[in-house]
């Protein structure tokens, strides 16, 4: 009885397929380029507006743009993998690596003729991904026998899938709402940031001048003779150390040059020289400045970006399905030929790191994973 209802779900969304095994691999559809085909405000819309029209052909579009990276990334890989093991393997797509069928979707705009362009995609893709699998044998006269077998027998299966209201994730609007208040939350937190630091960054800046423009500020030359005043209180300077330079401060003629480093040393710590007090002044400014320098937010907004989190297909079943989109999986079948078990030979597969590699498929604590074959 429970082989029969897992036959019977085996094709609908939201039913769990099983685990990962040496021959069985599942990918989960991502819509990786959503932000290439749609900008934040139409995906705003999908999430918010019932009313909002996607444009289908859009998303079709992109739809064929993923499969076709699907299809380049792993077709070729898997066979290869596969058939090195020496198993019978199935590569699927539309299905997480928890075995839960979530499905690629695309928008029939008629019944038949829409499929069947979607369906000869996809059969090209499939075979243009296989032209990156070789076969390298000792007995060179035995690559392309065992090349052509694989190539031609090899297969794929497109299956349409059936929904069913009770197993879809009801929850994902929440979890959307919740992740955009938070992002919205964080988003203020990087602009009251950016305010704080802007501020910040332009008083450290202005303070980090030249003794020259700081000294001809009429503001701090107030603000030093507030700074020499509060000094003389708390070190209980004589009146003899700091007298003249308040009045030289006041003066609205004070005018200096530039003064190099080895005249702020022979200065510094002179409290009879004036120019001591603006050193003084200055650094403890900077000092002060850089205790209270803001930090950066703890979060970084693409952490909680909302809009990426549509790229997982569980969060845009309900909406597509409302739409009216179609939902299926795809199996591609690699079988293994026992009569070349014999023949020395591997099966390679051209990487996206442009090198051809060969692994094999085996279990390690029960999971299922690539390893490298020595070469």
């Amino acid at each position: 009885m429970t082989e029969l209802i897992k036959n019977s779900l085996d094709n609908c969304i939201g039913s769990i397929y099983g685990t990962e095994t040496l021959t069985h691999e599942y990918k989960e559809f991502y819509l990786r380029s959503l932000y290439k085909y749609f900008n934040n405000e139409d995906l705003d819309n999908i999430i918010h507006n019932s009313e909002y029209k996607l444009d289908t052909n859009i998303f079709n579009t992109m739809i064929k743009y993923e499969l076709e990276r699907y299809f380049t990334v792993y077709c070729a890989k898997y066979s290869a993998i596969f058939i090195m093991s020496q198993i019978n393997g199935f590569l699927h797509f539309g299905i997480t690596d928890n075995g839960i069928i979530e499905g690629i979707p695309y928008y029939n705009h008629s019944n038949t003729s829409d499929y069947i362009d979607f369906s000869l995609y996809i059969s090209d893709v499939f075979k243009q991904s296989l032209k990156m699998l070789r076969v390298n044998s000792e007995n060179k006269e035995y690559n392309n026998e065992i090349y052509n077998w694989y190539i031609n027998n090899i297969s794929i299966n497109i299956i349409k899938l059936q929904i069913n209201d009770d197993l879809l994730d009801d929850g994902y609007k929440h979890r959307l709402l919740q992740l955009k208040n938070k992002a919205n939350k964080i988003s203020k937190m990087w602009e009251i940031y950016k305010k704080e630091y802007d501020t910040w960054y332009n008083t450290f800046m202005f303070y980090s001048q030249k003794l020259r423009i700081l000294m001809n500020d009429t503001n701090i030359r107030k603000n030093i003779i507030e700074y020499i005043n509060t000094y003389v209180i708390i070190y209980k300077l004589n009146e003899s150390e700091y007298i003249n330079s308040i009045k030289y401060y006041k003066s609205d003629s004070l005018r200096i040059q530039d003064i190099t480093m080895t005249e702020i040393l022979e200065i510094k710590n002179d409290y009879n020289n004036p120019i001591n007090w603006l050193i003084e002044y200055k650094d403890h400014v900077i000092d002060n400045l850089r205790k209270i320098k803001p930090k950066q937010p703890t979060y970084i907004n693409k952490d909680v970006d909302y809009y990426m989190y549509l790229s997982r297909m569980c969060n845009l079943i309900p909406y597509l399905k409302d739409k009216g989109f179609s939902f299926y999986k795809i199996k591609i079948n690699v079988p293994y030929n026992n009569n070349f078990r014999d023949i020395e030979h591997k099966v390679e597969y051209f990487d996206n790191t442009d090198k051809w590699l060969c692994k094999k498929r085996v279990y390690v604590n029960n999971s299922p994973i690539t390893i490298d074959i020595n070469k």
